[in-house]
């Protein structure tokens, strides 16, 4: 069954969602989207950790559509894990840099280290995009 290994670990819980929940956050991370897009010329670090929370609501949103919800230590590593389950192979690349900017942020947010240029920046909002996007596919 889909998702067993996140239910056996205790990483999910189930839940019940409105339809209205999942929409909200799919509308908040093209909010976010939009930010990172206007942010990119005065902050590339801001920029794209915008992007990442992009990624970060849509994946809940997948979740959410699911019937499932993050449990526990490490919620943001958990949606990235659903996400990769979710998603077909050809679209492995936006999973894995889900992952990557998840770290990165982390790196950004507590210890200041490892700011984004602003080509990066740019390549990894294109990719959010995407993501936000196959999620959407997800939801029809």
């Amino acid at each position: 069954m889909p998702y067993d290994k996140l239910k056996r670990s205790g990483r999910v819980t189930a839940g019940q969602f409105e339809k209205t929940e999942v929409e909200e956050l799919l509308a908040a991370a093209k909010r976010d989207l939009k930010s990172a897009r206007a942010v990119l010329k005065v902050d590339a670090t801001m920029a794209q950790d915008a992007g990442y929370g992009a990624m970060l609501k849509a994946g809940r949103a997948l979740m959410f559509s699911k019937g499932f919800r993050p449990r526990g230590q490490g919620q943001h590593a958990t949606v990235v894990l659903f996400c990769r389950e979710s998603f077909k192979k050809r679209e492995a690349h936006l999973s894995d840099t889900f992952d990557r900017l998840r770290r990165e942020r982390h790196e950004h947010l507590y210890w200041g280290r490892q700011p984004a240029t602003e080509t990066e920046a740019r390549g990894n909002i294109r990719i959010a995009a995407e993501f936000v996007k196959a999620v959407e596919g997800l939801l029809r």
